[in-house]
């Protein structure tokens, strides 16, 4: 899901990254809504993310398990 993120936001660069701390999951927002690979997300979802550029911030030992673990 990370990939995916990393894709829509090349083709759209005024979106942004999110991962959610609860799921583990990464999804992407743009115009406000929010899309992973399987499409269309659910706005709830947002009540347990970060912004990925904001993530080190927050936990910045998860954003290098997270890198470490599931990115590299």
């Amino acid at each position: 899901c990370y990939y995916f993120a990393v894709i829509l936001q090349g083709r759209f660069p005024n979106g942004r990254i999110w991962y959610d701390v609860i799921s583990g999951h990464f999804f992407f927002e743009y115009n406000d809504k929010y899309y992973d690979y399987l499409g269309f997300v659910d706005p709830c979802i947002v009540t347990h993310s970060i912004p990925w550029d904001e993530m080190e911030k927050y936990d910045k030992l998860q954003k290098e398990r997270i890198i470490r673990d599931c990115i590299m």
